[in-house]
């Protein structure tokens, strides 16, 4: 028998490992060119973001939340489902924003700066998922999700961090599962791969990707939605059947359902989702979930104008009931031409509806109050027609032949471009409260949670007259909404009119008496009224929300003072000091310095 040369028997094998490692290398460059250029897009889009501002119930989640200031918050986030005011249980949230503010306190460049950096990495991580996927456009569709306007909202929100970080790990979850499950393109690199792990086999894989789902709910329930999803892939790719990855499956549904009923609980019992205002029949429910079905989707393609808050629309006309017909019969369509066109635009489109599904209407939340959609409720779901599009401008490049890479280059190069542009000026209202309330009142005049926000900018103006006659018009088109009575017993304070503050203060303490500006407000105008006694007890409970808060301290120094109260004057003086040694240069006399600062408006009629 003619032996072999081991030479000549080995030169395949060293060929293929040579051409395998100039592949490796190729894809190595290639993976940095794109991150990079994801990240650049990024930051580029949302520069005009450093001058940005704390915005709305940033207060609530950060500013004014006497939890998020102190290291022993932590306990509260994560045992306590009790929420604070409009905060949710998402201790991992709460959490991220705690150690943020021990990091640089109330500066708001690095918020806003670690925001953008999230949505680079959100974007890095969905263009490895689409990748793995095999989608032609994942890049491009990585880009539209990076820098498209309707994300401006989330990104450009301090408190949406919330969207970014269930977003983050909703990535790593569900790269980590389709790993897990051998979802992905089979690379030859010219290794045995006969001792790599096999489906299933991955047991830490699975446990990994199970705790960054978990990890993401905690962050924000929205993303319970994500087992679903999966499903969803796995019959595009035609594993649906696969009953390993179904049992896989099923831990994940327990948890998303049990997490999602402490969200449902706390969001009817300390929220406030009660009461006439959020009981709609299922006739309007499927009104607004259809309406809102479509809303988004033409939001994407026509992204103007993009509002922080969206008019509420009217139930009552039964023509509303074409948009759930034509979002039916899209699906129907879908369904009957997925043998012609493939299961991927079906595909899609369930993942759009499914992921956007907790919000369509169907689920009672707090917002409904006001408006029925709003642009960060899309953040994930948004993923579902961009890929649509993608796949469409590379199918349509395909039909120019050998020019289809040139096309689909300058066509892609171009929608990024324009929608950058457009996220760039979006981007730019969020440096001053004023600026962004004024163009939102400008396109929604006849909500009362609109004129409430941007009566409380004309306030800042110190344009009192116009201030309060939002103010006021906002109380009476929704009595008693605690949105605007803050707003409102404000203006009162600021105008002189005491006991109309006080009035209005007092009903806002009782729905949120955690509020430490209420108090302190409320403290102010016991002080103008000389009724010193009350406002110490007001200081006193705002000191013990907010106990390293010099300045109230000082305050209950002075108003001590004028009590007649020298000794406990004596002591919240030099707390103060010890909290902050700058107070030492105000002066302990009683004078009428001593009294609250607060400018004389126009005089206005209750």
């Amino acid at each position: 028998m003619k032996r072999k040369n081991p030479s000549k028997s080995m030169a395949p094998t060293s060929s293929s490992a040579e051409v395998a490692m100039v592949r490796s290398g190729r894809r190595r460059w290639l993976t940095i060119l794109g991150i990079g250029g994801l990240l650049l897009l990024t930051l580029a889009a949302y520069y005009p973001l450093r001058w940005g501002i704390f915005l709305w119930d940033d207060a609530a989640w950060l500013t004014n939340n006497p939890l998020i200031h102190h290291w022993r918050g932590f306990e509260i986030f994560w045992l306590s489902t009790k929420a604070m005011g409009e905060v949710q249980y998402y201790p991992m949230t709460l959490s991220v924003l705690s150690i943020e503010y021990h990091l640089w306190g109330l500066q708001t460049l690095p918020y806003h700066l670690v925001n953008v950096l999230f949505q680079a990495a959100n974007a890095i991580l969905l263009w490895f998922i689409l990748q793995r996927l095999e989608l032609r456009s994942a890049w491009l569709v990585a880009a539209l999700f990076a820098i498209h306007p309707v994300q401006v909202e989330t990104v450009g929100w301090i408190a949406e961090i919330k969207n970014l970080l269930s977003g983050l790990f909703y990535f790593l979850a569900l790269l980590s599962f389709l790993k897990f499950i051998d979802v992905g393109p089979k690379i030859v690199t010219g290794r045995d791969s006969a001792n790599s792990p096999k489906p299933y086999q991955n047991h830490q894989l699975y446990i990994v990707s199970t705790i960054l789902f978990l990890l993401g709910l905690l962050s924000k329930t929205a993303v319970c939605t994500l087992p679903v999803a999966i499903l969803v892939i796995l019959w595009w790719k035609d594993r649906w059947r696969d009953r390993e990855i179904i049992l896989r499956l099923v831990p994940w549904f327990l948890i998303a359902f049990i997490i999602g009923l402490v969200t449902v609980h706390v969001e009817h019992t300390s929220v406030g989702t009660h009461g006439a205002d959020w009981r709609f029949t299922i006739g309007q429910r499927i009104l607004i979930a259809g309406h809102a079905f479509w809303f988004y989707i033409i939001k994407l393609f026509w992204p103007h104008p993009l509002l922080m808050i969206y008019p509420r629309w009217h139930l009552g006309n039964s023509v509303g009931y074409i948009w759930a017909i034509a979002a039916v019969a899209l699906f129907a369509f879908l369904w009957f031409m997925r043998d012609r066109i493939g299961r991927g635009p079906m595909a899609a489109m369930l993942f759009y509806l499914i992921t956007i599904g907790p919000v369509l209407g169907f689920i009672t939340f707090y917002t409904q109050l006001y408006s029925f959609v709003a642009d960060h409720y899309q953040y994930l779901a948004c993923i579902g027609p961009m890929v649509l599009a993608g796949e469409l401008i590379y199918w349509a490049a395909e039909k120019a032949g050998r020019r289809k890479h040139i096309i689909s280059f300058w066509v892609s190069a171009a929608l990024l471009v324009i929608l950058g542009g457009v996220t760039f000026n979006q981007s730019r209202l969020y440096d001053w409260d004023y600026s962004l309330w004024h163009y939102v009142y400008q396109h929604n005049r006849h909500s009362f949670i609109v004129k409430g926000q941007y009566g409380a900018t004309l306030l800042e103006r110190q344009e009192y007259g116009l201030a309060m006659k939002q103010l006021v018009a906002a109380n009476a088109m929704h009595p008693h909404a605690i949105a605007v009575v803050f707003n409102l017993a404000s203006g009162y304070m600021i105008t002189g009119h005491y006991h109309h503050a006080l009035h209005y203060y007092g009903w806002y303490l009782l729905h949120d008496p955690g509020s430490v500006d209420a108090w302190t407000d409320a403290a102010n105008c016991l002080v103008a009224l000389r009724a010193y006694e009350p406002a110490a007890r007001d200081l006193a409970v705002a000191l013990k929300l907010k106990p390293n808060f010099a300045v109230g301290w000082m305050e209950l120094a002075h108003v001590s003072y004028l009590a007649g109260h020298m000794k406990y004057a004596k002591k919240f003086y030099r707390h103060a000091i010890r909290l902050d040694p700058s107070m030492a240069k105000v002066k302990l006399a009683i004078s009428a310095k001593l009294l609250p600062q607060i400018p004389t408006g126009p005089a206005i009629s209750h």
